[in-house]
């Protein structure tokens, strides 16, 4: 009935952590079995400890763990038979076979290495939190239910007044971390915004400006050439293939560039190191593509959504484009650009820990450091922007990756620069102060109950030399 009722317990326990950082939990379903075991023996808390974890097992990484807790259970019963302490007992276990077993558990999960030792120190600490508390409890328990060589369990005054004059220090503890924990965090989290939001801000800055500078590249050709057209039999002449082509050469940022008449037929491509001029009658017909339809009909300069070229090459682009008209004021053709998008790579480089993605107009990747974000795929965010940036949450993405700190910025032309930070990332500071402070909490409780065993001990000798 006791083993069932602790299993139970600690079965609940388990829907209830407290969160003492942002990826930092600590947990009290573990409380159950070892009162269990230390009280009862080990079989009562193995069974317990089965009993508490099992129905929550839907996976081999939980199942593992599983074996990892009950172990405890019966590492501190065996440890108490002996005469060790429950927390020396937990701390030995979890030295030898626990944290190995667990930092295993999670390799195998695919957790980075990293994040494994974080996470193993920190289930590390919250064992011993638990094994202390689960002391506590069965310091309370009738001196006949106790487990031990004798079918007691040995516990001098000192012992039993230090463990209950520690436990109000231990809750105090508790609460004093738990708060703190939270406030940085709640800071962690306020700087990673500000963080993500400037870098989001910086790029797109620097995308615009490269975004501009091109579109007005095109558009200063397009008036430089409109007093030399007359019609468009003059789109292959010379005069406009030297000024494409030092438009091309003093634009690095340009892969190819071409002319084309109002039919779409391109009558000038130029790329490095060649230059094409085709008769009408062979030329190549682009009257589908974003950038000719956007000039042609709209008679501004324009920039088209991303795209895979198919005549001057396959490169992932986006083109500039502008119209061209004669002398009298005639619409004619296009002069288009085609961005070499891999220019964005050295923005988005400068960038540690930050994910930035290029979305067109469309909301579709033009260029991404994140590998799971790749050309043209749709970036799918949880709310869309509302005004010039703005920062949200975004849930897991396609590798399953935690939810993510987003922030995006909207570039004057229809697209937006978005940066991305793992929750992860952004807290790991906070977890691990969160870890430092659950350890040296612990560390902080041992001090005490020793102080107060040592100090009722003197007491208890003064005493009796009166007598």
């Amino acid at each position: 009935m006791l083993v069932a009722l602790a299993g139970a317990t600690g079965l609940a326990l388990q829907q209830l952590p407290i969160w003492v950082g942002a990826n930092v939990s600590v947990s009290f379903a573990s409380v159950p079995p070892l009162v269990a075991s230390i009280v009862l023996g080990p079989l009562a808390g193995t069974a317990a400890a089965l009993l508490a974890t099992l129905p929550g097992a839907t996976s081999t990484f939980a199942l593992w763990l599983v074996l990892v807790h009950a172990g405890e259970a019966a590492a501190v019963a065996a440890g108490v038979a002996r005469g060790t302490r429950p927390l020396m007992a937990s701390l030995a276990y979890w030295i030898v076979v626990g944290l190995p077993a667990y930092g295993v558990a999670h390799w195998m999960a695919g957790t980075p290495i990293t994040a494994v030792a974080i996470f193993g120190l920190v289930a590390f600490a919250n064992a011993l939190y638990q094994v202390m508390i689960a002391a506590l409890i069965a310091s309370a328990a009738p001196r006949s239910w106790m487990y031990g060589p004798d079918g007691r369990m040995a516990r001098p005054l000192s012992a039993v007044v230090a463990q209950r004059f520690s436990a109000a220090a231990m809750v105090t503890a508790i609460i004093v971390i738990t708060v703190a924990a939270q406030v940085i965090a709640q800071r962690t989290a306020d700087r990673a915004r500000v963080l993500i939001r400037d870098e989001a801000n910086r790029t797109a800055a620097v995308v615009e400006e490269y975004l501009d500078g091109h579109l007005r590249a095109v558009t200063t050709a397009a008036a430089v050439l409109q007093p030399v057209l007359r019609s468009d039999q003059d789109l292959g002449g010379p005069v406009v293939v030297r000024q494409v082509t030092d438009v091309h050469r003093s634009n690095p940022g340009f892969l190819t560039m071409l002319v084309a008449d109002t039919l779409g037929r391109v009558r000038i491509a130029v790329r490095p190191g060649s230059v094409r001029v085709d008769p009408t009658e062979r030329a190549t017909i682009v009257d589908d593509r974003e950038y000719f339809r956007g000039a042609m009909r709209g008679g501004v300069p324009f920039l088209s959504s991303g795209f895979r070229g198919r005549t001057l090459g396959s490169d992932p682009t986006a083109a500039v484009s502008a119209p061209l008209h004669t002398v009298d004021g005639h619409r004619i053709g296009i002069i288009e650009g085609s961005l070499d998008l891999a220019w964005l790579d050295r923005v988005m480089d400068n960038a540690s820990d930050i994910d930035l993605t290029v979305t067109d107009r469309g909301g579709r990747v033009v260029r991404s450091s994140d590998r799971n974000h790749p050309f043209m795929a749709r970036l799918d965010l949880l709310q869309r922007p509302a005004g010039r940036d703005w920062v949200a949450h975004r849930t897991a993405d396609p590798s399953g990756e935690a939810r993510q700190l987003v922030a995006s910025t909207a570039l004057r032309q229809g697209w937006h620069v978005t940066a991305e930070m793992p929750r992860g990332t952004v807290f790991v500071e906070s977890n691990r102060i969160s870890l430092v402070m659950m350890l040296a909490g612990v560390a902080v409780f041992v001090l005490i109950t020793q102080g107060a065993r040592a100090t009722v001990t003197s007491v208890t000798e003064i005493g009796r030399a009166h007598v």
